[in-house]
């Protein structure tokens, strides 16, 4: 028979191991690189877009895993760039990556994941970084127009 001293006791052990369970399941879910900057920026050539990020510290980071899509929409998004974390848990790296291949005068959205040691995948940044691939500028030919002759 279940007294409701029992029945509150185990009410109290399931809500406590429901918080347990939801600040693991949030520590798991934390990055644990130290985001100093996030830029998408036009270039260096005609249809390309240079993303580029630093971080300040890497604890337990194995690489970074980049991804883009046309739409503000991170379920939309495909990966473009995977590459090996470089920092260290007291220091951190720069990096770079130029998007090619992209069709010239659209918008493009980037958005950053950490792979760690667990193999978890982190979104790093909240929001997307954006850019417009520079258009292919197409230079017409000038016409020539001698000056007019002067006659007296």
């Amino acid at each position: 028979m279940i007294t409701a001293t029992n029945k509150r006791h185990r009410q109290i052990a399931g809500a406590v191991l429901a918080f347990i369970l939801l600040v693991l399941a949030a520590t798991a879910a934390q990055a644990s690189v130290g985001l100093t900057h996030f830029d998408a920026t036009p270039g260096p050539g005609v249809a390309e877009i240079t993303v580029s990020w630093g971080t300040e510290t890497e604890v337990d980071a194995v690489a970074f895993r980049l991804v883009r899509s046309t739409q503000p929409l991170v379920q939309t998004a495909v990966q473009v760039y995977l590459t090996p974390a470089l920092g260290s848990p007291t220091t951190g790296a720069e990096y770079s990556f130029v998007d090619s291949g992209l069709v010239s005068g659209e918008r493009y959205y980037y958005w950053l994941y950490e792979i760690n040691r667990s193999g978890d995948i982190v979104l790093l940044a909240q929001y997307p970084v954006t850019a417009v691939a520079p258009p292919q500028f197409v230079l017409l030919p000038r016409a020539f127009f001698p000056l007019a002759t002067r006659s007296n």
